[in-house]
């Protein structure tokens, strides 16, 4: 699946890029949410999953590669959620945060789901290498 930059993750690659302001995180981490997330919005917009055992995870990204003309970069590593400990809600979109937890952070990008998901009791969800694709053209 594809995503893309939301503004505030524009804005922050501007920044960074061109005007030599601000400092890149650490580390960013998946969340996943409920209900479409659009390019204007931020974190306190977000409808994030609300199971007991959902926590946003890190991940890890390749180098940037070109990709049919595109340049890209894709997960280096599997990104795994814990057990779902009771039926979730559908899973319509990911996001991309520079915080571990709460809405005082950036959104930095946003990818659609290719298939929804709506995990059971006891299920993991896992995205594997390489499923997490972001570009710049």
């Amino acid at each position: 699946m594809s995503g893309e930059l939301a503004d505030e993750g524009a804005d922050f690659a501007l920044n960074i890029l061109f005007r030599h302001t601000g400092t890149t995180p650490g580390t960013v981490y998946l969340g996943l949410a409920t209900a479409t997330i659009l390019d204007t919005d931020g974190l306190a917009d977000i409808t994030e999953e609300d199971d007991g055992n959902y926590v946003r995870q890190a991940i890890t990204f390749g180098a940037p590669a070109d990709v049919g003309g595109v340049q890209k970069v894709k997960n280096s590593v599997a990104v795994a959620f814990a057990a779902w400990d009771s039926d979730g809600s559908e899973i319509t979109d990911c996001f991309i945060t520079d915080v571990e937890t709460g809405t005082g952070g950036k959104l930095m990008s946003r990818l659609v789901l290719d298939v929804a998901k709506t995990p059971k009791t006891g299920e993991t969800l896992t995205y594997p290498i390489d499923a997490l694709v972001f570009g710049m053209d």
